[in-house]
């Protein structure tokens, strides 16, 4: 992090945003080309929604730089594309690149823009950029992503899978994940029904938050994003709460023991003081008082649950589900940065994965006091209104049409799911396995106890 940043957030953090603003605004009079002053106060406006100076702020330090910066372009094209203006981020994005051709960043946001009559010529550019770049491990890894769903979008499957399996042997350097058969285990050792009943009364009071969990790539962004349209509803993304919850849980109860272990010795005055913190944090998220949900959509507290339910017993736990070989092949065919979803850069590890999350999510549909409610991907974009109804009912909500709504969603989508969560709801992405089931042998035989 570097001072500019760090002073930036201290600023924040001491409630002094307008010298903030201030401080990135000075700088980028002078220095228009600063890519780090201009990447933190477009972030900084848009989660203000201060959307049109946050464009206004990008589109003057692209018209004063000395020399095109395609960073700016790219950073602009983001602006565009996370509210759901595909043709303006396209047009962003085919600057960037035109500045830059062997930029990763471009070429692989060009693939999730570019019109239908657009992608034969982004294929021939992309071909030649992994040329180019064959000596850069990381780039060329990019580069194939992109490529790979460029021939995806053109049916050409086994062309596709191709470039999907360079990118992934280019990345896939490392493969660890926390989420392990020890994981598993040690939570079945916790998360009893005689802990729960122990723990019954524990927990914040008096408030329902919404959490979608599930396989990343199973729904939980289409999921999140049309609730989220609901008038009192706020979506509020993919929170990180419950994991940095659960990772500093051994250390705020002075044990050794980490997650989950470190559960089986909380009491139940400091699992009301954990939900009370968490539900005051996303009630301030959520602004206004005619929100009566808040939906945190970050999939991997699946594996949390547990702890959700100790902390939050009024919680609402909606499960997205799909085909276990799409879900897999999904994850496998996306560019994930997080260590915690490396698992995705091998087939048999994803498969590893999903088994690991079948088993613990078997687990607590046996032993959790809360019920999960089951959102089947496949279903719900074979009858949105009934499917998107039945989970509104079960949020205490009714029905309102603003739910199947094209027209823009109020929050902003900064997830891997995001071009498809722009788009009305198709049923093009259900049984894209068959696609390349001539490669998913192993998979298959892998999952067979799920398919």
């Amino acid at each position: 992090m570097t001072d500019l940043t760090t002073q930036f957030r201290n600023l924040l953090h001491d409630d002094r945003a307008a010298e903030g603003e201030t401080l990135l605004a000075t700088e980028l009079r002078e220095h228009p080309e600063n890519e780090e002053a201009a990447t933190l106060y477009a972030a900084h406006l848009s989660n203000l929604d201060r959307w049109s100076d946050a464009e206004a702020m990008l589109e003057d330090c692209i018209e004063r730089v000395s020399e095109p910066n395609a960073h700016l372009h790219i950073t602009l094209g983001r602006m565009h594309h996370n509210r759901g203006q595909m043709e303006e981020a396209y047009a962003a994005y085919s600057a960037a690149f035109a500045i830059n051709p062997d930029s990763a960043d471009a070429l692989s946001s060009l693939a999730q823009t570019a019109p239908k009559d657009e992608r034969g010529k982004l294929l021939t550019l992309a071909e030649a950029a992994i040329e180019r770049c064959a000596s850069d491990t990381s780039r060329c890894s990019s580069m194939h992503f992109a490529a790979g769903r460029i021939c995806d979008a053109m049916a050409r499957y086994d062309q596709a899978w191709q470039h999907f399996v360079s990118a992934n042997e280019l990345a896939g350097v490392n493969r660890t994940s926390t989420f392990s058969d020890r994981f598993v285990e040690d939570s079945r050792e916790v998360f009893t029904r005689k802990y729960f009943k122990q723990m019954q009364g524990s927990g914040a009071k008096g408030a329902s938050p919404v959490f979608v969990v599930g396989m990343p790539r199973s729904g939980t962004t289409l999921v999140e994003q049309r609730l989220g349209r609901h008038p009192q509803v706020a979506g509020l993304g993919e929170l990180d709460d419950m994991s940095v919850m659960a990772h500093n849980l051994g250390r705020s109860l002075r044990t050794r023991e980490h997650y989950p272990r470190a559960a089986g010795l909380l009491q139940a005055a400091q699992a009301q003081a954990l939900g009370e913190r968490y539900i005051t944090r996303t009630r301030e998220m959520a602004g206004s008082s005619a929100i009566k949900r808040t939906i945190d959509k970050s999939p991997l507290n699946f594996r949390l649950l547990g702890l959700i339910a100790i902390t939050l017993p009024g919680a609402k736990i909606i499960h997205a589900r799909r085909h276990p070989l799409d879900t897999c092949l999904s994850n496998y065919f996306q560019e994930f940065f997080s260590p915690e979803l490396s698992y995705s850069y091998d087939l048999k590890a994803c498969g590893d994965y999903y088994v690991r999350y079948r088993k613990i999510m078997q687990w607590w549909e046996r032993v959790l006091p809360l019920k999960i409610h089951h959102s089947d991907y496949e279903k719900l974009v074979a009858d949105p209104e009934q499917g998107f109804t039945r989970l509104l009912t079960l949020c205490g909500l009714k029905w309102d049409p603003a739910v199947l709504s094209n027209t823009a969603a109020k929050s902003v989508i900064r997830t891997a799911s995001i071009t498809q969560a722009r788009q009305p709801i198709y049923r093009e992405s259900s049984e894209r396995w068959r696609n390349y089931e001539p490669w998913l042998g192993p998979l298959q035989d892998q999952l067979k106890n799920y398919l």
